[in-house]
Order: C-alpha cells, then structure tokens, then sequence
C-alpha cells in the first residue's frame, strides 16, 4: 500500500515536472526577448526618479507574472516591499536567461550601493550576482548623466542656498609620497516662492537700499527692532506662562519634585525623534537616570504659524570647489550670479548660506569693488575704491554703492546659522545661572571639558543641553 502511495506521488511529481518544463519552453524565447527589451531602458532617469515595481511587474509578459504570483501569494493588495521583492525576483529571471542583461531594480540599488562606499569591489560583487550593471557601467551612466549642465529657471523670483560637502578618506598606511583622497563639493539649491517677480525690478537691488554705514543703521535698526520685540515679548509671555504651569504641577507637598519632564533629541541620525523623557537625579549616588515615556506635543505649538506654502525646488549644477577662502567665495558668488541670470532676466538675487561660508561671503560683498568706469575688479576695501579714483579718474568717491561687484545680492543667514549663534548666546548668558551645574550632572567634570561646554563647541550637545533645560 505504501510503495503504491509512493508511486504515485513520484508520478505526480514526474507529470508537474514536464507542465513546468513544457511551460518554461514556451516562453523561454519570449523571457530573452523581454530581457532585451528591459535592458534598454534601465537607464533612462526618469524611469528611474518615478520607478514603482507594481506597475513595472504589470508590463512584463502576464504568464511569467502569474506564476511568480502564485508561487509568492502576492497579490494587487500586498505591499510595495513583496512587490519590490518579485520584481528581484523577476529581474533575476532575465538575468539567468541572458547574462548580458541590465535590470532598473537592480541597476539602482548597485549605483546606491556606489553612491553609499565607492567601492568597486562591491559594486563588481552586486554584478556577479544581480543584474545590475559592473563598475565601469555605472561609472558610464553617471558620466552621460553630468554631460548636460543643469539649467536654472529663469522665471520668477530665486533664493539660492548653498553649502559644502567634504569627504576626507583617511588612509593610515605609511608610504612614499602619500597623498589623501579629497572629494569636496559645494551643492547648490535654488528655491522659487510662488508667483513673485520682485528681481526684475532693478530698484529694488540691493545695491539701491541696503547700507553698510553703522551709523545709519544705528539710527533706522530701533524703528525694526521695536516693532518686532513686542511681538516677540507677546509669544515669550506665552511660552513661560505654560512652562511655568507646567513647573507648577509638578510640584508636591514639600516643594518642587526631584523628577522633571524635559523633550531631549536623541543622538544623530535619529535627531528628528520627538520622543519624551524623564529625567531624575538619585541622591545617593548622583546619578543621571533618564526614563523614556510616551510622545508629546511640540511645545511650541502655542505660537501661531502662518499659511504654508510648498514652493518649487531645483537642485542647482554643483562647483567643484571648497568656499573656505575670500577667492573660492567670489568664485562661488560668481558662479551662482551666473546661474540664476542676473544682468540677463534678474536684476539681482538672494543667497543664502551659514557658518564660515556666511562669515566669508559678507566681508566679500563687503569689501570687494569693481569700477563703473575702467571695470577694473582688483580693489578691496573702500580706501582702495577711493585711491583708485582719485589717481586713475581723477573724481571723488560720491556713491560706493554703484560700485560694489556683488552689490547685487542680498544675502541671508541660514537657520543653522541662526541657531548656532542662538545656542552660544544661550550659554554665555545662562552658563552661571544654571547651565554650569547642568553640564556637570551631565559629565562635564574636568576643566577642559566645562570650558567647550561653556563655548558650545559641540552643537548638537549644545542643543540637546538646552532642550534638557527646558
């Protein structure tokens, strides 16, 4: 009884065996035509900015589909990741039929895989066993990709923010002429608010209003600033009455409780986490013990927001060089007037950026001339401007404005930039009050480590510090 069981499974088997064959013989022609097809197109970036693996599966030859669908169970309901997952695997199908065969799916994740180490090694190793492309492939698609310089929209207003990236790989090894490998880059973004054309308007360059004379600024800033300390005095006012309220359910029978509830960042790459925390003291050992607990709102919410709006962003063609010296700013500079057209469908821009690059483009704009008359550039600083002049023009100096080389760019702070300076400014004022006694509960016990403490040396320390207090 059982050898005829066996039996009959064994020709079960045999029979589902030759369907499988007979089905792959059929559309085994059809798969390397297919793959043929798949293989022309994997480069194409937008088919890979807007690739989804459900609708690319849709495409393929339905009866391959179907069966990789039954043997999976994904269906039209399952989730992108199965999805993701069947598209491998049918990606892997007309790699196994053709070995020349270049897939979008796996293409991508190889030039991530690139884009994240560098290694051509690794990249080599996804090849061998995916049908994503070799090293030299990939190096090819990002070169016909940067054939063509990015082009920068010419209607309508611009705000253009740059920063640089740096990648130091370090290498320990001793050798003869040993030189490190340095890739630096400064990227731009240009952000376009919504139906404004201020920047045609060539009065309203800055070059027009904007004084650099301290004196007068003394006198016009209090007419600014009063105004917008009221209403920072308002919402202040709003902010410490919660906290205050706060503090004062948390106090128990004897006084103010021991344990206070404060909102710490965690430690990057998780900085956006919001999650809430306790934080106590044990007296008997002096120890910091801090207790995660359940999301809270942001406690600035109090303070009213205004309409948001979502404005178009275009990632501008990057220079390839470092600003960390007055002459590769002007160059920057130069490069983003150049980009945005000014002089040409702008009369003048605005640029933003932080830390030293800000420090390092406002003296630029500050100092660097170009006369109106001879455009003769190479005059820094005002005694220069007038020097110049007076021996090669013989005529006095009655308006510098006209002559500044970048007087035609605003230039703004970043947040970041803003909230460094604001985290300084907070430890300077609060390090005796409080902060202090803070950073020691918090390990900073030696001379050397209050003192960057004290400096904010370390910013997102620093801010993790100041969301602890409070």
């Amino acid at each position: 009884m059982l050898t005829t069981i066996g039996t009959e499974k064994e020709r079960a088997i045999r029979v589902v065996k030759n369907l499988a064959v007979a089905l792959g013989n059929t559309q085994q022609q059809q798969l390397y035509h297919d793959g043929q097809i798949v293989s022309s197109q994997y480069g194409e970036p937008d088919n890979l900015s807007k690739y989804d693996a459900k609708e690319w599966l849709t495409q393929q030859n339905p009866v391959v589909f179907a069966l990789l669908q039954s043997l999976t169970n994904v269906n039209s309901d399952s989730t992108a990741t199965k999805h993701a997952y069947l598209a491998r695997a049918y990606e892997h199908l007309y790699g196994a039929r053709n070995s020349n065969v270049i897939c979008p799916l796996s293409f991508a994740m190889n030039l991530l895989l690139y884009y994240v180490t560098g290694s051509k090694v690794a990249c080599n190793l996804s090849a061998k066993t995916s049908p994503s492309g070799s090293y030299q492939t990939i190096l090819k698609w990002i070169n016909e990709q940067a054939a063509v310089p990015v082009k920068c929209p010419t209607a309508g207003d611009i705000i253009t923010f740059f920063d640089n990236n740096q990648v130091l790989a370090r290498n320990w090894r001793v050798r003869y002429d040993a030189k490190a490998m340095v890739s630096v880059v400064t990227t731009l973004l240009h952000i376009f608010p919504p139906e404004t054309t201020l920047q045609t308007t060539p009065h309203l360059s800055p070059c027009n209003w904007l004084t650099y004379d301290v004196i007068a600024l003394q006198t016009t800033l209090p007419s600014f600033i009063s105004p917008s300390m009221d209403v920072f005095r308002h919402y202040q006012t709003k902010v410490l009455t919660v906290m205050l309220d706060k503090v004062l359910a948390e106090q128990g029978a004897d006084g103010v409780s021991d344990s206070f509830d404060c909102a710490v960042l965690p430690d990057p790459p998780t900085a956006m986490d919001d999650t809430h925390y306790t934080v106590s003291r044990d007296d008997d050992t002096s120890k910091i013990r801090i207790v995660r607990s359940n999301r809270t709102p942001n406690k600035y919410d109090i303070v009213e927001a205004g309409e948001l709006f979502h404005p178009d962003l275009v990632v501008g063609e990057p220079v390839i060089i470092n600003p960390c010296s007055y002459m590769s700013m002007e160059v920057v500079l130069r490069r983003i007037l150049e980009d945005v057209g000014v002089g040409i469908s702008r009369s003048w821009c605005v640029i933003g950026c932080d830390g030293l690059p800000y420090n390092l483009a406002s003296r630029v704009i500050d100092n660097h001339y170009t006369c109106s008359i001879c455009n003769a550039t190479d005059i820094h600083g005002m005694s220069d401007l007038q020097k110049h002049l007076d021996y090669d023009h013989n005529q006095p100096c009655h308006n510098p404005q006209e002559h500044r080389t970048f007087g035609n760019i605003l230039l703004l702070p970043g947040p970041g930039h803003m909230e460094i300076n604001m985290a300084k400014a907070s430890f300077k004022l609060l390090w005796d009050v409080i902060l202090k006694d803070l950073g020691i509960m918090l390990g900073f016990r030696t001379i050397r480590a209050q003192d960057a403490c004290r400096h904010a040396t370390d910013h997102h320390k620093a801010w993790q510090m100041l969301e602890i207090f409070l």
